[in-house]
Formats: C-alpha cells, sequence, structure tokens
C-alpha cells in the first residue's frame, strides 16, 4: 500500500538509501525526475583548494583533546566551540553572563584576526548556555557584537559545560 501522503511508489527523502532491512516491506523506488538536493556545497577540484590554516588559542583543552581553535580553508573559517576563559586558563568571571560572553567574542575576534578576517565576516553564530534565564544577557552582548552585520544565530540550553563555572559556550563561522 502506498505510504500516507504520498503518491503510490513515491519515496519519502532519503528512504531510497536506507538500509534494506530497516525498510517495511518491498523497496520503493524514488519519485522520478526529483533530484534530491545537495549534502554539500559543491567544492572546487581537490587538487586546487587551498590548504586548511588552524590557529590555537591556547586553552588547554585544544592540546589535551585534539582540536584547534579555528580553521580556514579558501573563504570558510569555523570557529570552534568558545568558552569564557582568561589568560591564565581559569574561568574569567565566573556568575556573570555578559562578561563571559563579552569574553568568547574577544577570543572568537582574535582567532578570525589571525586567519585574516573579523567579527564583520561571522555568517552565522552558536550560543550553549547553561541557564536560558541568562538569554538576555547573551543575546545582548551578541546584539552589541553583531549590530552592524548580524548573522544567523541560535542560543540553546545545555544541561553543563566543560567547567562548572562556564555559562556560555559560542561558535562562530564566517565568510570572507
Amino acid at each position: 500500500p502506498p505510504r500516507a501522503g504520498l503518491p503510490r511508489g513515491a519515496a519519502r527523502w532519503g528512504a531510497e538509501r536506507a538500509h534494506p532491512a530497516s525498510r517495511a516491506g518491498p523497496p520503493v523506488a524514488p519519485l522520478r525526475g526529483l533530484a534530491l538536493p545537495p549534502r554539500h556545497a559543491p567544492m572546487a577540484d581537490p587538487g586546487a583548494a587551498e590548504p586548511v590554516r588552524r590557529v590555537f588559542s591556547g586553552a588547554p583543552w585544544e592540546s589535551r583533546y585534539g582540536y584547534c581553535r579555528a580553521l580556514r580553508r579558501g573563504d570558510r573559517i569555523l570557529v570552534t566551540g568558545t568558552t569564557a576563559v582568561a589568560e591564565d586558563g581559569s574561568v574569567h568571571a565566573p556568575g556573570d553572563p555578559e562578561a563571559q560572553a563579552r569574553r568568547c567574542w574577544e577570543i572568537i575576534g582574535k582567532a578570525l584576526e589571525e586567519l585574516g578576517a573579523g567579527l564583520q565576516h561571522v555568517v552565522r553564530s552558536r550560543m550553549f548556555v547553561t541557564d536560558i534565564s541568562h538569554s538576555d544577557a547573551f543575546g545582548r552582548v551578541h546584539g552589541e557584537v553583531m549590530s552592524e552585520h548580524p548573522p544567523c544565530a541560535t542560543m540553546v540550553e545545555v544541561a553543563r559545560l566543560i567547567h562548572e563555572d562556564m555559562l556560555i559556550e559560542i561558535e562562530a563561522e564566517a565568510w570572507v
């Protein structure tokens, strides 16, 4: 029998790629003449692509867990989740959501600068917060930093970050 809401013989997106054991009944053919959207933007010839450039902030977790603060390939820069770490490696301003958010943006700005960009190039930010009741404070700082060039943004509450005194972690993506 046809699946609810689909014409006879039609498949839901991705169903044609599902493992045969995960399907109920006989295989279903995909819609004819309907192309699936690309999973990723087309990439240039890998042999011609620029090498990946990485920067490190010196946070203790970078070397311990094997990641960099940010990386750039071509015109795209990804900044890893950034928390409010002070110069000495301690948590910056425990209990102060605005100060922690500002410190995150300072670290992100420095990483972008090292890769030839600035905060004006950020097109997406993600804020992971441990207490959503501080959303106005986090949002206020985001607005101050990004008001001239607002990116797409997300704020979600999480149970905990890597240190109990950390209130926010911010990821950023930039195009130059």
